[in-house]
């Protein structure tokens, strides 16, 4: 933290770096994702489970396989093509790791169904994790799919994401730090402010960093931030409200911070 994110206040006195100045030399040193590694481990696994193609569905469980933050759920990964299926403007960044990508453009679930159905062929046997497909998506899915061709419930693709990279790692403890930062620039503003007041100026120092992940529209944030003084402390599910912190009262402050996907929360 010292190192590289060193406290806005500091910074107005002229001396250390600023926050943004600290977060920038912290994503500079990420090294790229191995998305090509994760994409063998599961057509390893393929192939010892006797599966030809394997869905791949959720937009965060996508973006893990791609590399990319396109807002799709539906990726289908065979043992020589990965097929993802996305909108119109979508297709920027595929082709990372080396990785040879067949875009579809979908813009509807009936229509990620269709291609579905066509890419697939005939006479397989494709994988698919149950708790992560709807009612409808599959029956659409199941009564488009050529002859022959068997939907098998499987763990797959948990299995895979139980793999950590080194180059996760990393982004999980620059994701850790820069939090850090954060909540140690506001932290000298505590006794100023009311829990709600505290709470926004978090979210609005993350979202500037651009360490926030925006939910997709009807969807709720993925993580909230929380602050609760004195007797609110003692209740984990409280929501930021208008009381203020007294000296000798309790504190306490949950936020996260995303970096390419890969979370950090305090």
């Amino acid at each position: 933290l010292e190192r590289d994110c060193g406290a806005m206040s500091r910074s107005e006195s002229g001396q250390g770096q600023s926050l943004e100045e600290g977060v920038s030399a912290v994503l500079s040193d990420l090294p790229e994702l191995d998305v090509s590694g994760r994409l063998q481990l599961v057509r390893a696994l393929m192939c010892q489970r006797g599966l030809d193609a394997v869905l791949v569905l959720g937009r965060r469980r996508v973006r893990y396989f791609t590399g990319s933050a396109v807002p799709s759920g539906l990726l289908i990964i065979s043992p020589d093509r990965v097929a993802v299926f996305v909108a119109s403007t979508e297709n920027d960044g595929l082709t990372r790791s080396g990785e040879s990508y067949l875009v579809l453009l979908a813009g509807s679930q009936a229509d990620a169904v269709r291609g579905a159905a066509e890419f697939l062929g005939e006479g397989q046997v494709v994988g698919f994790d149950p708790s992560a497909i709807t009612f409808e998506f599959y029956n659409q899915l199941i009564s488009s799919l050529p002859a022959g061709t068997e939907l098998r419930a499987s763990d797959i693709i948990s299995d895979a994401c139980e793999w950590r990279h080194e180059t996760e790692v990393v982004r999980v403890g620059a994701a850790a730090e820069i939090l850090a930062g954060v909540l140690n620039t506001v932290s000298n503003r505590i006794y100023d402010l009311p829990e709600s007041g505290l709470a926004a100026e978090i979210d609005s120092a993350l979202s500037m960093l651009g360490v926030t992940e925006r939910p997709l529209r009807r969807q709720p944030p993925l993580f909230r931030t929380r602050v609760a003084y004195g007797p609110n402390s003692a209740d984990i599910t409280h929501e930021p409200s208008t009381a203020s912190l007294r000296r000798g009262e309790t504190a306490v402050v949950s936020a996260g911070a995303v970096v390419d996907g890969y979370w950090a929360v305090e």
